[in-house]
């Protein structure tokens, strides 16, 4: 944002050009599924509107038991960034094992999660990893059912830990310390995300 050029921003980059109707090429999604079709949606709030509307219209389109919003087909809570997704593939799969950084322990010895913020505080760590356990089963076995996964693209920025995982929040906003030996910012570029999407 520095150099303050306008296709940075969101208001003057996207929006006063869609505004502009300057024509965006978005293939139709009733042409990509049918009635019988079982979908499900991951990522940024756009994943819950597009479940709101496929559920109105009586589409097959699978909900997470564990999520804070009906419209949600994962426990998760949004999925902002394309590598934040593959990461939680990785530890629904058994290949990946997060770090202590990933969670805050309070002075009241409630446990928040840094990877699932909506989830709110626990008692203890056994707690925290369980539901994460029980949220990655879920997850798999949802996306075992699907025929059409949604992914949508939300953000290019976040914070993630020394070590490289992506956070869901970064700490000191809702809770915890931010602490620049521990956490960084970072800015995938288009390179980047078109990766980790292949991943």
């Amino acid at each position: 944002y520095l150099d303050g050029k306008k296709e940075r921003f969101w208001s003057s980059g996207v929006r006063a050009s869609l505004e502009n109707y300057q024509k965006v090429s978005v293939d139709n999604l009733f042409y990509l599924i049918k009635r019988d079709t079982t979908v499900s949606a991951a990522g940024s709030c756009f994943a819950q509107h597009i479940g709101k509307n496929l559920l109105k219209r009586k589409y097959k389109f699978l909900l997470s038991q564990y999520s804070k919003n009906k419209f949600q087909s994962f426990g998760l809570g949004n999925i902002y960034t394309a590598r934040q997704l593959r990461q939680w593939l990785e530890f629904c799969n058994k290949t990946r094992h997060w770090s202590k950084n990933t969670f805050f322990k309070d002075a009241n010895d409630k446990f928040f999660d840094y990877l699932i913020p909506e989830r709110g505080p626990v008692n203890s760590l056994d707690i925290l990893n369980k539901n994460r356990d029980k949220i990655a089963e879920e997850f798999i076995s949802n996306l075992c059912e699907t025929d059409v996964f949604i992914f949508t693209c939300g953000l290019t920025e976040a914070c993630q830990t020394s070590t490289g995982e992506v956070l869901a929040i970064a700490p000191g906003t809702l809770f915890g310390t931010y602490d620049p030996m521990t956490f960084q910012f970072i800015n995938l570029d288009y390179v980047e995300v078109r990766n980790e999407l292949m991943e």
